[in-house]
């Protein structure tokens, strides 16, 4: 009741330009807290701007105030960033002097938004002040991004700093200038992703990243280097190098990479122990599973993607790898990994699911498993109390559908079941599961979504 009053005036006060001014002079400086985290979230910008030339404190951190009200970052309009900047770097009298708006995502249009109405509106003060956020970075924005990183550099009026950098299509030498842009205690996650870095590439941005001590989080997904080619031997050298620097880097992605039989080149080096592990198509091979089963200290291991690897020849290193992680693991993607060659595959992963003690995401698609398989392993996991999304693929044969069925298409259209889905259901009863265990099922050859917990809001009772 107090929360609901407390909101309703403060709403009644930011939707009014006078009313807030008069508001920011007369009422306590925790109550300027409130009334910013209400005009961020109802995006009053006018109100906005009052409130941050006003803020009684040096330090604005955007995740502490949308705590106040319970709201999330996602939710910000970035024109609400653009007017925090506008007033702590251009609005004379501001007392903030440190800005954090780390965790608000910008795309890279937004970023250059940010950047120059913070170069258009920057007014030379006696304060020195320092802004951090998240980057996104690409081959239209960096010319806005080079310009502002010149004109806010270290020992200028106004310090910009990056918490995050996402830069993608960029060129090595663009890389290299960002990457030692980035400040060496305060950037924690670097996403290189689809750059088109061949191993020559690779092996002139890594080593830039070394210096990065508080470093967290590494993606080089979806580039194109190749570590069973001639100069691999050198890249590995390189990332042992750089991953021994690294010594809190805990999160990597190197999706869609060739990497076959060096994982145990790039991963034993970490003085972290690995938390998130994405190897979606890395081309894995026997070695890289021994090692991943048997050697790797995957205590802390939270996220794992081994999607896209032919898996069926290495069931007991798998396995392996499954039972030791067990106490840790949250999420795992094991979809298109040839399980379905195996016999043995389900009866594993049913003998592997009492052991998850945190699992809440566990993807076994296109495996090519038939429903007859499948039911007791959907059983299996959604027993897991921590269990809440789990999905899988069914081989159309085996549903006696019609394509040409003007019903299918309709039900594939809407959403709908267009099959007898009993025996899913019956299992999920069986595991004593929660109505909020979702089951998601695609057709194997097409990908068609036939059951869609997400966009429909069908669980398994349902069904």
């Amino acid at each position: 009741m107090v929360c609901s009053l407390l909101n309703s005036c403060a709403s009644k006060i930011i939707s009014n330009y006078q009313m807030t001014k008069e508001a920011v002079v007369s009422i306590p400086q925790e109550l300027i807290q409130i009334l910013l985290a209400v005009a961020i979230r109802d995006g009053q910008t006018p109100a906005t701007k009052v409130l941050i030339s006003s803020w009684p404190y040096q330090v604005l951190n955007l995740r502490t105030v949308v705590k106040i009200m319970n709201f999330s970052l996602r939710s910000i309009k970035h024109d609400i960033v653009i007017t925090i900047l506008n007033v702590v770097v251009g609005v004379e009298g501001c007392k903030v002097k440190f800005v954090d708006l780390q965790g608000f995502e910008l795309n890279c249009l937004q970023m250059q938004n940010c950047l120059q109405a913070m170069i258009n509106g920057f007014k030379p003060d006696s304060q020195c002040k320092r802004v951090i956020f998240d980057w996104s970075v690409d081959a239209d924005n960096y010319s806005i991004v080079s310009k502002a990183m010149k004109k806010f550099s270290e020992g200028s009026q106004v310090e910009l700093l990056c918490g995050k950098l996402s830069a993608e299509g960029l060129s090595e030498n663009k890389l290299i200038k960002l990457i030692k842009y980035l400040k060496n205690d305060v950037a924690q996650g670097l996403n290189l992703s689809l750059n088109h870095l061949k191993n020559e590439g690779l092996i002139k941005v890594l080593p830039h990243l070394d210096r990065l001590s508080n470093l967290r989080c590494l993606d080089l997904s979806y580039n194109v280097f190749n570590l069973t080619l001639s100069n691999g031997d050198s890249l590995c050298k390189c990332f042992k190098e750089v991953f021994t620097s690294l010594r809190k880097l805990q999160d990597i992605s190197l999706n869609y990479n060739r990497i076959t039989g060096r994982i145990l080149d790039i991963i034993s080096p970490l003085k972290t122990p690995v938390r998130l592990l994405k190897l979606d198509s890395c081309y894995l091979n026997a070695g890289d599973l021994s090692f991943l089963g048997n050697t790797m200290d995957i205590s802390n291991l939270e996220v794992l993607d081994l999607s896209g690897n032919a898996l069926s020849s290495y069931i007991q290193s798998l396995e392996n790898l499954l039972l030791r992680s067990g106490n840790s693991l949250i999420k795992l993607t094991l979809a298109g990994t040839s399980l379905g060659d195996h016999e043995h595959s389900l009866t594993m992963l049913t003998r592997v699911a009492k052991g998850f003690k945190k699992l809440k995401f566990f993807s076994v698609q296109f495996n090519n498993f038939g429903r007859e398989e499948q039911v007791p392993l959907v059983c299996a996991f959604a027993s897991i109390k921590s269990m809440n999304e789990m999905k899988i693929t069914e081989i159309r044969d085996e549903m006696g559908i019609d394509e040409s069925d003007e019903a299918y298409n309709l039900a594939l259209r809407i959403g709908g079941v267009p099959r007898d889905l009993s025996k899913y259901k019956d299992a999920l009863d069986r595991a004593g599961c929660c109505d909020m265990f979702d089951l998601e099922i695609k057709d194997e050859e097409h990908g068609d979504l036939f059951v869609d917990p997400s966009d429909y809001g069908i669980n398994y009772a349902n069904l």
